[in-house]
């Protein structure tokens, strides 16, 4: 997965939100308030970690099992793809 150049994770009055920039803004204005475990989770998609990967070390930061730590991915990714942040590498580079 990759996430979409049209979209940045920052931190708002303590808070982690994903903000969407330029012509994703116009599509999809305001921003996506997420808790410190998906941000570590968006932060490790942005950096273009393997999903494998992803899902070990947010197993070994937050001492979930492998398999609580792929069901906690699988939902936060699938989210990311209806709101149309994350996708397959060549959809995210129109």
């Amino acid at each position: 997965m990759k996430v979409n150049p049209g979209y940045m994770l920052q931190v708002i009055a303590g808070n982690p939100v994903i903000v969407p920039l330029g012509n994703q803004f116009q599509k999809r204005p305001g921003l996506y308030r997420i808790n410190d475990e998906a941000a570590f989770l968006f932060e490790q998609l942005q950096a273009g970690a393997p999903d494998g990967e992803v899902i070990e070390a947010f197993a070994a930061r937050f001492g979930s099992t492998p398999a609580e730590s792929g069901a906690v991915f699988t939902d936060f990714v699938d989210k990311l793809q209806r709101l149309g942040i994350i996708g397959e590498p060549d959809a995210c580079s129109r």
